[in-house]
């Protein structure tokens, strides 16, 4: 993961460990969301490092806030999140993942 519980759950302003499994579900869609629309794997830039074995990349803070962004929405919208996992992200979401984007062709 590229963004802690512990991140997710300062973001959001929590304090218990009730609903610690469903934030988690939300960080790997988030993750798995943030990864396709950037159109690279998130894992070359985490702790593991790159597929040829290179030091690791820290992920760029505005991705990491990105996906912070999308829990929090899929948290605050949960009854819509848990009917099809429906991901509708915000415009500043979009902006801040915007750069990022690899290899998308003209």
């Amino acid at each position: 993961m590229i963004v802690s519980l512990t991140e997710i759950k300062t973001h959001l302003r929590l304090d218990h460990n009730s609903e610690d499994a469903d934030l988690l579900l939300y960080i790997e869609a988030a993750e798995a969301h943030v990864a396709n629309f950037l159109n690279r794997s998130l894992v070359s830039w985490g702790e593991h490092g790159s597929p040829l074995g290179s030091p690791s990349i820290p992920v760029p803070e505005p991705v990491r806030h990105a996906v912070k962004m999308i829990v929090g929405d899929l948290y605050e919208n949960r009854e819509a999140a848990t009917a099809d996992m429906t991901i509708n992200v915000n415009p500043t979401t979009e902006r801040l993942l915007f750069p990022y984007r690899a290899s998308l062709g003209v």
